[in-house]
């Protein structure tokens, strides 16, 4: 396997056939970046009295709390547009998401391929993918529900002076929490390489996961090269992502203080809920389509992890069967 090749290879395909950006757009880039993070430090500004800022007690302005009472309504709206928006933008990733593994794979093999067949794929893999990140909720929530758990159990134990065995359950925390962080990464890997068995392989969920598993068991110095390398790539598109969401935030921020001074404190107050509203919902998408080369770029590893060759593709609905040997998993 040569790394600097998927590398490569990676972003010709991306830069090449601008159609995956919109499938990453959409969510099918699925390789996490990470968002910036972002403060407000303190300015040092000062109040006509002298004092700093930072001196004074911590209260809620009185037009600030005037505001929320008679906005109660645009917030629920708000609120509840922003839980639709994530339900659909999850649904429809859920489809972009195998829509662009393949176009990678197809791309790779030197076939044609486009937009409407791509998707035609997605439409067909979403039961699957839909279930197999249900399972990985499913999973993260058992987990969590025991870290809790034992968290509660010590509290208790501590609380009933039963120190012993509060100092036991707490170790048992502490232990069962570092056993989580490498089983998270194993589980990723796992479901990245799942989701590439599940759409160029047309195995099922279970059978899927237990592709990825094997995959890692049998080539888990290939798989660990991969995920570094990986980092590495995923760092460098983060920061871009960083700097065109910040710029997007400085924006309307910009707008945002603009409006404070047109429309007076209630109607900046509105503006700002709503651009905030805006913000939230571009950053994802932005973030997808960043993304979308670290989808590739695991399509394309996936096709060299094994050594000898697979079987063809499974033929889409309505589209040419491939020849034989075109999409041995070495590549072109």
């Amino acid at each position: 396997m040569r790394y600097d090749e998927i590398v490569g290879r990676s972003w010709t395909i991306v830069w090449r056939y601008r159609y995956l950006w919109l499938l990453g757009l959409l969510g099918g880039g699925e390789a996490s970046v990470g968002l910036p993070g972002f403060s407000f430090p303190g300015t040092g500004m000062h109040f006509p009295g002298g004092q700093p800022v930072a001196s004074q007690p911590a209260t809620v302005p009185v037009p600030f709390v005037t505001w929320l009472s008679g906005h109660v309504t645009l917030l629920v709206t708000l609120g509840i547009l922003l839980l639709l928006y994530a339900l659909a933008y999850f649904l429809v990733s859920c489809a972009a998401t195998p829509a662009l593994v393949r176009a990678a794979a197809e791309h790779d093999a030197d076939r044609s391929f486009g937009f409407r067949v791509a998707w035609q794929v997605g439409l067909g893999t979403f039961p699957r993918i839909l279930g197999l990140r249900l399972l990985v909720v499913l999973a993260w929530l058992v987990a969590l529900a025991i870290l809790a758990a034992l968290l509660g159990t010590t509290i208790a134990l501590a609380v009933s002076h039963q120190i012993a065995a509060a100092i036991a359950a707490a170790l048992l925390l502490v232990g069962l929490g570092l056993l989580l962080i490498p089983g998270a990464i194993a589980l990723g890997l796992i479901v990245t390489l799942a989701v590439r068995a599940i759409v160029l392989e047309q195995r099922r969920v279970l059978a899927g996961l237990a592709r990825g598993a094997q995959l890692l068991y049998r080539r888990l110095g290939r798989v660990l090269l991969v995920w570094l390398l990986g980092l590495a790539l995923g760092l460098m598109v983060g920061l871009v992502v960083s700097v065109v969401i910040a710029f997007l935030g400085a924006l309307l921020a910009v707008i945002g203080i603009g409006s404070f001074a047109g429309l007076g404190t209630t109607g900046g107050l509105t503006t700002a809920a709503v651009l905030l509203f805006v913000f939230i919902v571009l950053a994802a998408p932005l973030a997808g389509a960043a993304s979308t080369y670290l989808s590739v770029y695991w399509t394309l590893a996936f096709r060299r992890l094994e050594l000898e060759p697979v079987l063809p593709y499974p033929v889409v609905p309505g589209y040419p069967s491939p020849p034989a040997g075109a999409h041995s998993a070495g590549g072109p």
